[in-house]
């Protein structure tokens, strides 16, 4: 199979088998990102006022970017308990 379709997400749970296996170290890294994330903005003296530049110069607040990365998150959490809900877990 060739590269997924990033705007098909059923194409990228194909070709990676989500289905055909555990959850367990997705969820690991999801909690171990989450809490290097939690102690960076902790550790670093106004986190969410500065900005992350691109490497095309545009400048985003890192705020902004928190609450995207936190709202796709929950998206995939949504699932995730859909399918447990599905499947009877």
């Amino acid at each position: 199979m060739g590269r997924p379709d990033p705007h098909l997400p059923d194409t990228w749970a194909e070709a990676l088998d989500y289905a055909g296996r555990p959850i367990g170290p997705a969820v690991a890294l999801f909690r171990a990102v989450r809490e290097h994330l939690v102690q960076l903005l902790r550790h670093l003296p106004g986190a969410m006022d500065r900005y992350v530049v691109t490497p095309t110069g545009e400048r985003h607040p890192v705020g902004q970017a928190i609450s995207m990365v936190a709202s796709h998150a929950l998206g995939h959490i949504e699932q995730i308990l859909v399918t447990r809900r599905v499947h009877g877990r």
